[in-house]
């Protein structure tokens, strides 16, 4: 078999701009990136394992201006969640624990700017693990006290 071309990063992300100037409302599709880039590049044959690079550029060719729009608003929706709870902390300790999970998103949100890894089971399980617990804190701060005075 041939092999697959190299593809410059950049290339990538203006694959995912023709998409979704194509599909401007809701994109190619789900994991719909990897199967169709090569066509938007022109190419009669392509990687299938390789994505846009970026979360976002992902987003966008995959879901489109609408779902773009609602991964934005969720993750902005939990931080600001997150940055609330953090400053109304009752318990001394717990404030740390929330300040290491919220660091942790926007780690994620940042690295995400260059890469894309929601495709492999391990790490968007640790997203959505990080997600929740910081929610969980932000939600219910005394549940811990509470659980530990139970016990």
């Amino acid at each position: 078999s041939m092999e697959a071309p190299r593809v410059d990063r950049s290339v990538l992300w203006g694959a995912a701009l023709r998409m979704l100037r194509t599909h401007p409302l809701f994109g190619v599709g789900p994991d719909n990136f990897r199967w169709t880039y090569g066509n938007y590049l022109g190419l009669d044959h392509w990687d299938t394992n390789i994505h846009a690079n970026s979360i976002y550029f992902e987003f966008l060719a995959d879901t489109g201006l609408i779902g773009f729009a609602l991964f934005l608003w969720l993750n902005w929706r939990w931080l600001r969640l997150a940055f609330r709870s953090l400053k109304q902390q009752p318990d001394g300790q717990l404030w740390v624990w929330q300040l290491a999970l919220i660091a942790s998103l926007i780690a994620w949100f940042v690295h995400g700017l260059l890469d894309y890894f929601y495709e492999f089971a391990g790490t968007y399980v640790l997203f959505w693990l990080i997600a929740g617990l910081t929610i969980s804190v932000a939600v219910n701060p005394a549940g811990h006290r509470a659980t530990v005075e139970a016990a």
